[in-house]
């Protein structure tokens, strides 16, 4: 196991996928305001 680059979305684990997909369902939602994405994802 290596260390996790932080500056890279590893499609091949689900749960990244799974996290920058709400991220990016918050921001469609609520425009690039990163309050308002917030908001949103705490919902």
């Amino acid at each position: 196991m290596g260390c996790p680059d932080r500056n890279r979305i590893s499609l091949s684990e689900d749960h990244e996928i799974r996290d920058w997909a709400k991220l990016r369902e918050a921001v469609a939602a609520g425009g690039n305001s990163a309050d308002k994405a917030r908001e949103y994802r705490k919902g």
